[in-house]
Parts: structure tokens; C-alpha cells; sequence
């Protein structure tokens, strides 16, 4: 029932606001010619028949609405707000942006930049299209949830759209004059055909994309059209890879002035511009005269890709370039023409010539497969970079420089290395690893793809006392192990933090960091771990965005570290044991006496000496006795990546999740897709056959290494592989095909089995429990990351989540 009160509610929702439509109206009238593009009927036979439509002049107020388009409800309560106070003032700002861009004033232009941009960027999601688009990159979203995140990708697109190259186009000597849709904000790319999926309602290219331009009709009178720099700069280069620094949420200086505005165009160059707005609108199209809604009649030419010449800006003057901004208190920031904060290192840069590689060549991207194997059958946005080294090759340089650095090359020993560390040797290590990874780094276009290689994400504790008790041992079960590297970026320190600035206090942490990577190298080689920095790092509004997260998660789902979770109990208690055991034996003394003042003399003395005995034989603990001249050493622990993160990681590169956290698989299990409030599982008669069997877990690097190549171990992945495709591949899920993979499962079992005859004292026994609900694991809020990241072809949920049971676990 509806109250009185909700009968004054604005119901009937314009997506195209009255004011704009009016500029396309000579006369400024409230009448215009409006052309339905996709009328049809369903005849009696069921056929959809599509009907000849004519122009027709419609009033203003009548066209581009829908009832109830941005309503939300609340059982029978209906709710006006966004219409009335979201899209009330962004457009009561835009109406003045977009007349102060037409007038061109410049005082009112630069007032308004900011305000016609938020227009443009909204507009292009508050249309139908735009909110099927939202629609469409979710799981499970109903309508309130809809215009929820509507709101929340606002601002996507404004940072690349004003790192462009901005022209404005005349119609005033042309007697044809611009059209809109009920799609304004038109986006086109020359090397997309319009029946490609990326043209596909309710798909648009993306404007990440080198060759992607964005539309903008202004009134009938004047078009704004937007272009990448790189490409108006090279209208040759790859319009269908990702322009440089594309990342859509970070902050960017431009000049607010800088426009072209020299073309007239003639009028067969309206009517091409008309012509794409008509062929990108979804059912509607509007102008002040009938003839200027069929552009087709009129063009040469309908070959979608011939259109870029009308829409190349006659030159970049002004456009790119670097910046140098000085500040009042002395301070100077520094720009290129990619909004990037530091220049660019070249030595992380790669020409490679694709068309000059053999198939057995190792891969363009850096994985260290051949090129038959990896890259050669992918197109180029299926692909890590090429451009750039590689998250693998610059791990193998960072290993490779520790070892120079801290002088293992010259064949010194661990515990010489133990003895020796110093500021020295822990600046250089963190100044390299700044140097390999600029804050300006696009991780995520380095990231791999979803492909049909078996990868995983490891989230757990990511320390150097976990590394061969755990991860290590995952790459024997599976192709590929992606983990978040623990080392910190120095550049998010503070001074007083900084390793750099103050790199004494972190000798004992940076040892267990040298003895991770040491650990990982050989695996790093032949890539069966990709170790990634933290994405957060890289990305502000990602870092921001992961921290709000976490602190709602804890909020509202008060998880404490889990009971069970002896691991993470440990880890704390190892960090703590670790600097009391690296203290001069005077300190330890007294430390000794102060937590247990009633042992005499001789205690005390046998005590110490059994302790610095402990320090002797822990590989991580420092053999220096002035450590703490300086005050306490910075220690850490690391329990990454978060569950949001970790499944945005997954979702990018098509990995499972795993972990050994009873804490992190708690959280885990809470992403769960439910159907009326309750989970159900698929597979569940082959996931008990391989949740029930034991494996080993090998405490032993070395011995890690070696076992990864058995026969019986590949032929384990492969079942896995075999699983994993049946799931991501959507193929059929016909028993036999299931039948199949129990047996196999079951003979390969057997085989390993036959293999560990023995159990050596560097083992332990541990299931892998496959967990597979309907619909996956989804996060709304991970969705809403994936598309703020500008990220393409990731997964829609994580299929597949997998508990590690080790044998102090089992019951």
C-alpha cells in the first residue's frame, strides 16, 4: 500500500537528464525527433519479427525514462533518494560543466572540470545499459544492491579520461548536426568489430584499452571526443593493449585548459560520428531533424575500423609530457605523461620481438616455459606483459643479488652469515627491492590469466619458519603456487621505520627474510612459486579499500584467531623467542632473573647456556651481540594475503584457495554462495573420496625439490588438472566422466602410496579437503575491486577453496 507521502515520489526516472536533451533542440523546444532503433513483435508462431520504425517527434519529458529505474524498496516502503538527492546534484553541477565546456570559458571551464567529468562518469552508468553492465560483473545482485554499487564505482573512469587527449568538434558549419542515444557516453575502438563479445550488450570496449575513444555529444553543436595519448600519439600501436599506467582510481594532475578545438567538420564527418552513436546506442536515438537520425544513408563507408580517421585529434600538443609541481613548504612532486610519480626505469623494461620467436624459445612474458607452452596460443589480453620483466624474472634478479650481497657466492657458511650481517647489507637489499618494484607498478598486468594450468593461492602465514613446513611442499601436489611475498616496501615507511633509513633495527627480521627468499629461489626458477608483492602497496585506493574491508569483517563477524590454529600461536611465540635469544648474555641474564627471580647463581648460568646452546641451532636467530645498540629490533609476522584479497588473486588468475589457517578457512567458508539461506555442494561423491586419503608434507627443502618430479606426484596433479578442468571448463558433468576420476584418483593413490614405503623423520601426514558449493565463493565487495582495477576476463566467483589437514589436526 502507498502512503500519501510516497504518492509526491519522483517515480518516473529520467536516465538521460530533460536539460541535456534540450541542447539538441535549435529552438530550445521540449519537442525533439526521437527514433526507436529495436522495435519488435512476436508473431503466432512464436518468431520475433523485428518492425520498421520511422522518427517520430516525442516531447522531452516523455522519452529516455523508465518507472521506478532508481527506486530502491524496503518491503512496501518505497525509497526516491538517489533520484532525488544523488543524481539531483550531480546534475545540477554537470548542466553548468558541460555549458561552461561549450561557451569555453576558461575560467568556468577549469572551475568546472572536475564537476564535468563526475557528469560524464555517472551518466555513463545510470542508463539501462550501464546498469545491466553493473548487473552483469556480479553474482546474486538484486535491485537496491544495484544502484548501491552503481554509486560505489563512481569516479571509475575520470582519471584516464582526463590523462587523454581532449577535443572538441564544431557541427556549426555543417547542416547535419549531432545526435545523442540513450547511451551517451559512446565508446569505440577500431579493432573491436561490433558483433565482438567486447561490443556485446551489455558490454563497451574498455577505456583502458590504447585504441578505446569515448563520445561525448555536448548539444547538437559541439562533441567532445576523448583519446588515449599513446594512441593519438600512434595511431599504429596495439589498440587492444592496455595504455600505460592504467590504473582508474589514483590521484592525477593535468591541466585543466589544455583542449583542441580547431575542427570544423564537414558534414559528411558529423554524419560518420552520428553513425557510431547510432550503431553503440542500445534502442534509442534523438535529434532536432529527422535526416540526422539516419546517417547510414549517407556515409561511404560501413566498415567499422575506417571510422578512427574522423576521430583522431589533429595532434598531442600539449598533451603528455612530465610535470613538476613545487609546493609551498619546499616539497616538489614530479608527473609523465602517465600520471606516474617516478620515472621510469628502463631496465625493467623488454622489447621483445614476438614474431621471431621459435616454439621451444622460453615465453616473452618471463615464465621460464617455452613459448609453445605458454604464450603462443593466447591473445595478447590473456597474457602477463611482455613489456616488462616479469614477476619471476625479477624475483630471480632480487635472489641472485642477496647472494652477492651478503656474500654467499664467496662460499661463506649460514652461520657466517649470521655473524656478519650488517646495515650495509640490509640497505642494499631494500634499496634493490624499491628499485625492482616502483610504486607505479601495474601487479596485476603481470599477474597470469585464467588458463588450464593448476594454480593455487596459498593464504595462511607466510613466514620464513612456515616456508618448507608448508608451502613449499603445496608445489609437489600443484603446477603453481602464487604467495604474497612478506617482505615490506620500504617506500611505505616511515623514516624511523624505514629499513633504509634505519636498517640496524632490522637485521634480525631482514635475516629471515634472506632465508625465505634462499628457500624459495630454486622454486622461483623453474616456476613453481610466483611470489607477488602486496598489491596493496601499489595501489592506494586498493590499500584503503582492504583495510575498510578488514575492519567491517572484524566488526561484524567477531572472528578471533582460531583455537586450534597452533601455527599462528607458535609464529608469535618464535618472533618473541627469537630477539630474547639474540640478546648479549649480561641482558639475558636479567631477563632470565626477572621472569624467574627465586634460581640461584648456578641456574641462571646453566640456563643462559642452554639458550644461547638454542640460539646456536635456530638458523633465524642472529649470532651478534650488539643487535640492540640501537634499541629493539622491528620484527613482524604475516598472516596474508586477507580473505577479500586473497579471493580477488584467485578471480584474476584462475588459482584455487588454499590454506592451513583454521582462522583464514573460517573466514573463508563465510564467502560461500547460499540459495534461501542455506549452502549446497556439487561433487561432493568425489571430493569425500579425495578429502579422505593421507599425504606427506616434507620438512626438507632440498628434499622437496627432488620428490616434485616422481612419477606418482605428476600423475596426482594430473587427476587434479583433470578436476580442476571438469569445474573451470564447464565441461559435462556426466558420471562416467566422474566414475573416471574416483578410479584414476583411487590407482594413483595407490601408486604414491606404493612410493612411500617409508615415512622419514622430516614428514608429517596431511589431507587436502576439497570444499565446492553452487555457485561458488563470492564477495561483493572483491566484485566491486575486480572492476575498480580495470581488471578483464577474471573469473565471476572462486569455485574452489581447500583446507590443508595436517596430522596434529586430525582427530
Amino acid at each position: 500500500m502507498i502512503t500519501n507521502k510516497q504518492k509526491n515520489l519522483k517515480r518516473e526516472n529520467h536516465y538521460v537528464p530533460q536539460w541535456y536533451q534540450r541542447g539538441f533542440n535549435s529552438n530550445k523546444s521540449s519537442i525533439i525527433m526521437c527514433l526507436e532503433l529495436n522495435k519488435t513483435y512476436i508473431n503466432k508462431n512464436s518468431k520475433k519479427i523485428k518492425i520498421n520504425t520511422y522518427p517520430r517527434k516525442k516531447s522531452i519529458e516523455s522519452i529516455f525514462k523508465i518507472k521506478d529505474l532508481y527506486t530502491t524498496s524496503f518491503g512496501t516502503i518505497l525509497i526516491d533518494e538517489i533520484e532525488d538527492k544523488f543524481f539531483g546534484k550531480i546534475d545540477s553541477k554537470g548542466s553548468k560543466a558541460v555549458k561552461a565546456f561549450i561557451e569555453n570559458e576558461p575560467e568556468y571551464v577549469h572551475k568546472r572540470f572536475q564537476d564535468f567529468f563526475e557528469f560524464m562518469d555517472i551518466q555513463k552508468l545510470r542508463t539501462p545499459k550501464g546498469l545491466d553492465w553493473i548487473k552483469q560483473q556480479y553474482s546474486h545482485l538484486d535491485k537496491n544492491s544495484q544502484l548501491i554499487e552503481m554509486q560505489a564505482l563512481s569516479k571509475q573512469y575520470i582519471t584516464i579520461w582526463t590523462e587523454g587527449v581532449r577535443e572538441i568538434v564544431s557541427a556549426k558549419n555543417s547542416d547535419t548536426k549531432f545526435i545523442f542515444s540513450d547511451h551517451p557516453i559512446t565508446t569505440y575502438n577500431h579493432a573491436i568489430p561490433l558483433d565482438d563479445l567486447q561490443n556485446t550488450y551489455p558490454n563497451d570496449p574498455s577505456i583502458t584499452l590504447k585504441g578505446t575513444q569515448t563520445i561525448f555529444s555536448l548539444n547538437q553543436d559541439y562533441c567532445l571526443i576523448l583519446t588515449n595519448y599513446e594512441y593519438a600519439d600512434d595511431i599504429d600501436s596495439d589498440s587492444l593493449e592496455k595504455r600505460t599506467n592504467s590504473s582508474l582510481y589514483r590521484e592525477s594532475f593535468v591541466n585543466t585548459l589544455d583542449m583542441i578545438r580547431e575542427r570544423d567538420l564537414e558534414e559528411d564527418d558529423v554524419r560518420q560520428i552520428n553513425y557510431i552513436i547510432k550503431q553503440r546506442a542500445v534502442n534509442f536515438i534523438a535529434g532536432a531533424n529527422k535526416e540526422w537520425l539516419c546517417p547510414e544513408k549517407y556515409v561511404t563507408t560501413k566498415e567499422w575500423h575506417e571510422f578512427r580517421n574522423i576521430l583522431r585529434p589533429p595532434h598531442t600538443n600539449h598533451f603528455g609530457g612530465e610535470m613538476y609541481m613545487g609546493y609551498d613548504d619546499g616539497t616538489t612532486r614530479y608527473q609523465d605523461a602517465f600520471g606516474r610519480s617516478t620515472p621510469q626505469n628502463k631496465y625493467l623494461l623488454k622489447d621483445i620481438d614476438e614474431s621471431k620467436l621459435e616454439s621451444n624459445d622460453e615465453c616473452g612474458c618471463g615464465s621460464g616455459k617455452s613459448y609453445k607452452n605458454c604464450c603462443k596460443n593466447k591473445d595478447s589480453h590473456d597474457r602477463p606483459s611482455w613489456k616488462e620483466l616479469s614477476i619471476r624474472e625479477r624475483n630471480l634478479i632480487f635472489c641472485n643479488a642477496i647472494i652477492d650481497i651478503i656474500g654467499l657466492s664467496e662460499e661463506k657458511s649460514w652461520e657466517d652469515i649470521r655473524k656478519e650481517l650488517n646495515e650495509d647489507q640490509v640497505k642494499d637489499i631494500y634499496e634493490l627491492y624499491s628499485n625492482l618494484w616502483p610504486l607505479d607498478t601495474n601487479i596485476i598486468d603481470l599477474l597470469p590469466k585464467p588458463d588450464n594450468r593448476l594454480r593455487i593461492l596459498y593464504t595462511g602465514i607466510v613466514e620464513a619458519e612456515t616456508i618448507e613446513t608448508t608451502i613449499l611442499n603445496l608445489t609437489m601436489y600443484f603446477d603453481e603456487v602464487i604467495v604474497q611475498n612478506p617482505i615490506t616496501h620500504p617506500s611505505r615507511m616511515t623514516d624511523e621505520f624505514s629499513p633504509i633509513k634505519v636498517p640496524h633495527k632490522h637485521l634480525q627480521q631482514t635475516l629471515k627474510y634472506i632465508f625465505f627468499m634462499l628457500k624459495a629461489y630454486p622454486f622461483i626458477e623453474n616456476g613453481s612459486i610466483l611470489l607477488i608483492p602486496d598489491l596493496t602497496e601499489f595501489n592506494k585506493h586498493l590499500d584503503k579499500s582492504s583495510i575498510d574491508m578488514s575492519h567491517k569483517r572484524f566488526n561484524e563477524q567477531n572472528i578471533d584467531i582460531h583455537s586450534q590454529d597452533t601455527t599462528l600461536i607458535q609464529q608469535q611465540q618464535n618472533n618473541i623467542m627469537s630477539s630474547y635469544l639474540g640478546l648479549p648474555e649480561y641482558q639475558l641474564k636479567e631477563f632470565i632473573r626477572s621472569t624467574q627471580p627465586e634460581i640461584d647463581d648456578v641456574q641462571l648460568i646453566q640456563i643462559a647456556k642452554l639458550l644461547k646452546q638454542s640460539a646456536l641451532l635456530n638458523p633465524l636467530v642472529l649470532l651478534q651481540e650488539n643487535i640492540f645498540k640501537e634499541g629493539s629490533q622491528f620484527q613482524s609476522m604475516h598472516f596474508l594475503p586477507i580473505p577479500e584479497i586473497s579471493l580477488l588473486l584467485c578471480q584474476i588468475t584462475g588459482a584455487l584457495l588454499i590454506t592451513d589457517s583454521h582462522t583464514r578457512w573460517e573466514e573463508i567458508k563465510r564467502f560461500q554462495v547460499k540459495e534461501l539461506g542455506l549452502t549446497t555442494y556439487k561433487y561432493t561423491t568425489l571430493t569425500k573420496i579425495i578429502n579422505t586419503y593421507n599425504f606427506m608434507f616434507n620438512q626438507n627443502a632440498e628434499q622437496i625439490f627432488e620428490n616434485r618430479d616422481q612419477k606418482s606426484l605428476i600423475n596426482i596433479r594430473n587427476v587434479y588438472q583433470d578436476f580442476y578442468n571438469l569445474i573451470f571448463l564447464e565441461e559435462s558433468r556426466s558420471k562416467k566422466k566422474i566414475k573416471n576420476l574416483k578410479s584414476r584418483f583411487k590407482k594413483e593413490y595407490v601408486n604414491y602410496l606404493n612410493n612411500k614405503k617409508t615415512v622419514n623423520q622430516n614428514e608429517c601426514k596431511i589431507k587436502l579437503e576439497f570444499l565446492i558449493p553452487n555457485n561458488g565463493f563470492v564477495s561483493t565487495n572483491v566484485q566491486r575491486l575486480l572492476i575498480q582495477n580495470g581488471c578483464n576476463n577474471n573469473l565471476k566467483n572462486l569455485p574452489i577453496a581447500i583446507f590443508i589437514k595436517k596430522e596434529e589436526q586430525n582427530e
